[in-house]
């Protein structure tokens, strides 16, 4: 559950990185630092407290919290998918290439519509 959900959070740092949104970008990367190296799973912190335990992960705000109370709900995470939709890139394979960062990935994807690092795609 937790490299899930900090996989999550660093791409919606990055997809919010790259529409130049001030201040989310940072908060989501440190969430997802601080969730990275938890000792306990998120699930577990949740069952047993709720979303007021979740609150008290470091880097864990109200909103994030909620993120990921409905991750553990339903699988998934609508604002995350809303991003996706919005920047249909994969951030894995293109943010993997060297010296291309969010804001290169996507002037990439606006001006010549890639997606990916694969040829033809």
């Amino acid at each position: 559950m937790n490299s899930e959900i900090t996989k999550i959070f660093r791409e919606m740092a990055l997809f919010l990185e790259m529409q130049e949104v001030p201040f989310k970008p940072q908060a989501y990367e440190k969430a997802a630092s601080a969730i990275a190296v938890l000792g306990e799973d998120l699930k577990d912190i949740y069952k047993r407290g709720g979303l007021k335990a979740l609150e008290d992960v470091p880097g864990v705000g109200q909103g994030m919290a909620e993120r990921i109370e409905e991750y553990i709900k339903t699988g998934h995470i609508k604002d995350y998918e809303i991003l996706k939709k919005k920047i249909p890139v994969n951030l894995g394979e293109l943010s993997a290439v060297e010296g291309v960062g969010p804001k290169g990935i996507f002037k990439l994807y606006k001006k010549l519509g890639i997606k990916n690092n694969k040829a033809g795609t």
